[in-house]
């Protein structure tokens, strides 16, 4: 499975893309938290949930 960092924000946040077998998945990385997405639209507005909460 090959990874590339997609996103960086200012505030460090960033979103990898993981290409495998059935397709990319995307992880959303905020400080500790780290979610899988099945796209990239939804790993932006993770990263966007977490900064509104914080």
């Amino acid at each position: 499975m090959a990874n590339a960092t997609i996103v960086t924000t200012r505030d460090g946040d960033t979103v990898q893309q993981f290409q495998g077998l059935d397709g990319p998945l995307y992880r959303a990385c905020n400080g500790n938290r780290c979610s899988t997405c099945p796209d990239l639209v939804t790993a932006l507005e993770r990263l966007k949930v977490w900064r509104e909460k914080l």
